[in-house]
């Protein structure tokens, strides 16, 4: 059976006209006297194309992420689906009643108090008196702010704003909530009991539009993303596939600028910087001369299976002497978790390293412990005065599974996955 639409975006966008006015100066308006001064014209410059034809559909029940750099029109896009905003061109057809978590303070009025505020927006959203406090306690209990209550919102830091609006969200359920950042609320103990809340009205069948940069939450709570790229709807879905394929444009992107960065240090101002740079790279005693990675059976595939041991083979030296030394590798998921690493610590604990003489080590992730998906090896090395050099991109290898399709979307990514032996059988004689 075919699920409820909630929400249907049609070919939306959004253009923001940029004006710059002329500066006026008073004593422009003394030479020509109020008659004759004439405020200078508007210059609009090249127009803003926040959103450009968007197109896409919300089942009920659905969790959505919405991922992409600033400004790629994430949060316009929330504001014109909340009524917050009127797009250029296209429409919204929203199904069912919406809330949203935008802005800091938006849905508030300041002078109002947060107890003020939470029959303010109750009523807003259709509730009754009588059912507004019978939430209300709940509201106070779950935003943890209760000796706040009589006072005015306008004194609120942004974190008691933010657990106010997510309290009175949840509670005052919609079948679709918004959310722009909201999962970075608070400490991680609270961060926590809302990501529980989340997930306890997702098994009520609640419908959710989420835009956050925190990714190990994003693949843990949505179904499929939405990825933005300079207004226009660049990919979209599912969530694992989408979110690797991000973070990897974005690493790309990252090194792209550090690359670009080291070339502008020739510039005559930041002569001081570069030579810091070239002495802190002059500290380095690693030099990494060779790294093999393979299976027993060679794959005809780019990447490995996890059914079978994948062996590391690393060749380095170490260019100067040093009292105390130790290489390290360190796995991370695709989410740049650490996972878990070793390195050669009871080795050069016993003896320091030569220096120019050639090393090699080896090290095995054993069969059917990594789930699929992909992984990176990291290198850190510890000198004499604990100072480390790390590179967080030296090695990136893909897992594959032989027994899982190719449109596999988990809902909760397990990078460590090892075999458990799990057994299912019926009880005899035990009937419910």
């Amino acid at each position: 059976m075919e699920k409820e639409e909630v929400l249907k975006v049609e070919q939306l966008s959004k253009v923001f006209e940029l004006s710059q006015k002329g500066p006026v100066l008073f004593k422009d308006i003394l030479k020509k006297g109020l008659k004759g001064f004439k405020r200078p014209q508007n210059h609009f410059e090249k127009p803003l194309w926040s959103l450009k034809e968007v197109s896409f559909s919300v089942k009920k029940g659905e969790t959505v992420g919405i991922i992409g750099r600033n400004g790629a029109g994430k949060s316009t896009l929330l504001k014109i689906i909340s009524g917050l905003m009127s797009p250029t061109s296209g429409r919204v057809v929203l199904h069912q009643p919406v809330a949203s978590i935008l802005e800091i303070g938006s849905g508030f009025h300041p002078e109002l108090s947060g107890k003020e505020n939470i029959f303010f927006n109750g009523q807003l959203m259709g509730y009754s008196k009588k059912e507004i406090e019978s939430r209300y306690q709940r509201i106070v209990d779950f935003s943890e702010i209760e000796s706040f209550m009589d006072t005015p919102v306008k004194y609120y830091s942004s974190g008691m704003f933010l657990r106010l609006a997510f309290s009175i969200a949840v509670h005052f359920e919609r079948e679709l909530m918004v959310f722009d950042e909201v999962l970075a609320v608070g400490d991680q103990r609270f961060q926590n009991k809302c990501m529980s809340k989340i997930t306890e009205l997702k098994n009520k069948n609640c419908t959710f539009l989420i835009v956050s940069h925190n990714f190990r939450e994003v693949a843990n709570l949505c179904d499929r993303i939405i990825w933005l790229k300079n207004g226009e709807l660049y990919r979209d879905g599912k969530t694992y596939q989408v979110l690797t394929d991000y973070i990897k444009e974005e690493e790309a992107h990252e090194k792209k600028l550090k690359e670009e960065s080291a070339e502008d240090l020739a510039a005559p101002n930041t002569q001081i910087f570069k030579e810091e740079i070239e002495e802190a790279l002059q500290e380095s005693h690693l030099k990494v001369h060779r790294l093999k990675v393979y299976q027993e059976t060679p794959n005809e595939q780019s990447g490995f299976y996890r059914h079978q041991a994948i062996q590391f083979e690393l060749h380095f030296s170490v260019l100067r002497h040093a009292e105390v030394f130790n290489l390290a590798f360190v796995l991370r998921d695709a989410l740049k978790t650490p996972l878990f690493g070793g390195g050669t610590f009871e080795y050069f604990h016993q003896q320091a390293p030569t220096q120019n003489q050639m090393y090699q080590l080896r090290w095995t992730i054993p069969a059917n412990l990594l789930g699929a998906g992909f992984f990176k090896i990291s290198l850190v090395e510890f000198l004499d005065n604990n100072r480390s050099f790390a590179n967080y991109d030296f090695y990136e290898f893909e897992v594959r599974d032989l027994h899982t399709k190719e449109d596999w979307n988990p809902r909760f990514f397990t990078p460590i996955n090892p075999p458990l032996n799990i057994e299912v059988s019926p009880l005899d004689n035990e009937v419910v």
